[in-house]
């Protein structure tokens, strides 16, 4: 999905609201070391998010300087 310009990719950055965490139905847990958590991810189910709801997340995130 086009939520903006090159200059705004990093909007879908790692960190930013939109990256990764909305596609879980579920959320892990906080005290999972690094690898447990990349097993997590790989098993975890999935969802398709809506289009208005990736523009909202992707507007909302706020650059580091």
């Amino acid at each position: 999905m086009d939520i903006g310009t090159l200059a705004d990719s990093w909007r879908s950055e790692p960190g930013t609201p939109v990256y990764v965490q909305p596609y879980f139905t579920a959320k892990p847990a906080k005290e999972l070391s690094q690898e447990e958590m990349y097993g997590w991810y790989l098993k975890a189910s999935g969802t398709s998010v809506p289009a208005g709801q990736v523009r909202e997340l992707a507007g909302s995130a706020v650059r580091e300087s």
